[in-house]
């Protein structure tokens, strides 16, 4: 259909009205005369805004069949023709590389009634000359970043928005306040937040010669990897390459975060030491280092972990080393920081899933003749019928820790991490039940076990095979309930009584590991329900064939004694990590978007981790 004559229908679509429609009209306009005269205003307000969710739901029920082009009809690709100022950069690092929109690909993924207002948008810029301030990033990350329920007046940009556009797009403040301008004239109302709360939460990028950095080269050689520095060596045609960047001035880092946190009152300023804990993970190729001190107020949220370095690329344990050596003497030489009237001394921690703690901190045999950090006593793969209770509980710090990369870190402070740890027992536990329902003639279990799953928000079929550390704990907080609809044969045909048992006294160790002190009598309980625990690990039908793990020999025999010594089950906690992988994940799109160099995406993550920092501590965020 010609555009012009398309347009025509669409006129002759829209201006139809029915007789019930103008009847509604005089009664609106009758209704809005009586409120004018009696001078209720908030009256006229509210009928407005109903009047305005009328029409949005409207937009929403009818545009697709009253807007959506036919799929030859090229009116709307000829709305999104690439204009000059698409392609101008920022001059403020990090650069940013310059995008080109595909028409078709720009046309399809926004809405019409999106691409109508950027299509407003572009106008506006190009005639009133604003084409050198605009740049392409940030019009393609409003693009498709823009939150539009029905229109997008409706869209309000939070700090933290401002801050991402800043990140993704390596934007100065002057060009952000720019473009704010920009936007907010063409549409004719303000989106975005005011100056000055943009200037409380800004940090301005520039060059930044302290985020060191580093490309790095694996390649297998007689089944070992090895890792190569020189990208000219004649090895690194079959090699992987392994990209990231590393902070080579930790210690300024600390103290300005230091500083921030003893000012928002989260660090006590007469407390002579300080703890800071270093931690990592790896998960979708990447690696991330970091550290977060104690603070008065326990978060464990992503925005209080400072980066130390990130990485892309193999996980594997000498990877891990090599990235971590380049940073490690900062730490290990790093034993104070400078406070208002004294030093303060620094105790440094490591708390990680257990995989990490091996590879940074462990010796130099085989994981498998190691496999507790705390005692050379624990011998793996062995049943829980022949563990013996006279296993050695004292920590012995000379046996195990006789290649530490960070060499001032005892393996006292090594803290177990009860997020890994719960998540290993209730998973292996998990799937042998799961295992036994499955069985054809258990059908209608399984599917009473899947509906108690999605009474509580966990969905069975996303997480048959790992669950997340908040579903476990969900599961197991409602681990009375889960079991609540099975018949008393079916508890007793699949052992399920065993399960809930066992599943109840999770819970409860798991409701005494937080980070609050414990009471002596609450430590008490916490070693009953240890014992309680051991007890049934050796003792039930549905953990006969269980062999001791790793996870469970640090629970039942070395966790009570940390809590001895810290007066706490989670002195410091993964669970900040981990949340750090899915904020970082969620943003990855954006700098894979924005530029190819991998080295440039770390560096991104660096600086927004920083933002992150900084928000949390001025507690923006």
């Amino acid at each position: 259909m010609p555009a012009k004559s398309k347009n025509s229908y669409l006129n002759l679509k829209f201006a139809k009205v029915t007789r019930e429609q103008a009847m509604k009209r005089n009664e609106l306009c009758k209704n809005l005369q009586v409120l004018l005269k009696k001078k209720n205003f908030s009256g006229v307000e509210e009928m407005f805004n109903n009047l305005l969710d009328e029409l949005f739901q409207a937009q929403k029920n009818n545009i697709k069949q009253s807007l959506q082009p036919e799929e030859n009809d090229s009116s709307f690709a000829e709305e999104d023709k690439e204009n000059p100022f698409l392609n101008v950069s920022d001059t403020i690092e990090p650069s940013a590389k310059k995008i080109k929109i595909d028409k078709e690909i720009f046309s399809t993924r926004l809405s019409d009634t999106q691409r109508r207002y950027f299509k407003k948008l572009r106008e506006t810029i190009i005639s009133d000359g604003y084409d050198q301030i605009i740049c392409q990033e940030a019009f393609d990350y409003l693009a498709k970043s823009f939150k539009v329920k029905y229109t997008p007046i409706e869209t309000r940009l939070t700090t933290k928005d401002c801050l991402m556009l800043q990140i993704t797009c390596g934007l100065s403040k002057k060009r952000l306040l720019e473009i704010k301008s920009i936007i907010e004239k063409s549409i004719g109302t303000k989106i975005f937040p005011t100056v000055d709360e943009i200037n409380n939460s800004w940090i301005e990028i520039k060059d930044d010669f302290e985020v060191k950095a580093f490309t790095l080269h694996s390649v297998k050689i007689n089944g070992k990897i090895h890792i190569l520095d020189g990208g000219n060596d004649c090895n690194t045609l079959n090699s992987n390459e392994i990209y990231g960047c590393y902070n080579s001035n930790i210690k300024k880092d600390l103290i300005s975060r230091y500083e921030s946190l003893v000012k928002s009152g989260q660090i006590d300023k007469n407390k002579d030491t300080i703890d800071i804990c270093i931690t990592g993970n790896s998960e979708s190729n990447i690696t991330k280092i970091c550290a977060f001190f104690k603070t008065q107020s326990s978060t464990k949220a992503h925005s209080n972990i400072l980066p130390l370095a990130i990485y892309k690329g193999s996980d594997a344990k000498n990877v891990l080393r090599k990235v971590t050596l380049m940073f490690a003497d900062q730490i290990n030489n790093l034993n104070e920081l400078p406070g208002s009237s004294k030093n303060v001394k620094i105790n440094w921690f490591l708390v990680a899933d257990m995989k990490f703690i091996y590879n940074i901190m462990g010796n130099r045999t085989a994981v498998s003749k190691r496999p507790c950090p705390y005692c050379d006593k624990f011998v793996g793969k062995q049943l829980w019928e022949d563990y013996q209770d006279s296993c050695d509980k004292a920590i012995e710090n000379e046996l195990y820790m006789t290649d530490p990369v960070f060499t001032n870190i005892p393996v006292e402070r090594i803290i177990p991490p009860m997020l890994h740890i719960f998540m290993g027992l209730f998973t292996d536990l998990f799937k042998k039940m799961k295992n036994t329902l499955e069985n054809p003639t258990s059908k209608t279990a399984l599917v009473k076990l899947q509906k108690e799953l999605e009474s509580i928000n966990v969905c069975i079929k996303d997480y048959w095979q790992t669950f997340s550390g908040n579903h476990i704990k969900k599961i197991l907080n409602s681990s009375t309930i889960l079991f609540e609809k099975f018949t008393n044969e079916e508890m007793d045909a699949f052992n399920l009584s065993e399960y809930k048992e066992i599943f109840n006294t999770l819970s409860l160790i798991q409701g005494l590991c937080i980070a609050d002190e414990l009471t002596e009598t609450q430590q008490n309980e916490l070693n009953i329900y240890i014992e309680n625990l051991k007890n049934l690990y050796k003792y039930s039908t549905v953990t006969k064939e269980f062999n001791v793990t790793p996870n469970c020999h640090i629970l039942v025999d070395h966790l009570v004694e940390f809590v001895g010594v810290y007066g706490t089950g989670s002195y410091f906690s993964e669970q900040g990590i981990e949340s750090l992988h899915a904020w970082l994940n969620n943003h990855s799109s954006c700098f894979q978007s924005i530029t190819y160099k991998p080295t440039e995406q770390c560096k991104r993550m660096f600086y927004l981790m920083r933002v992150a920092n900084n928000c949390h501590d001025s507690r923006n965020w």
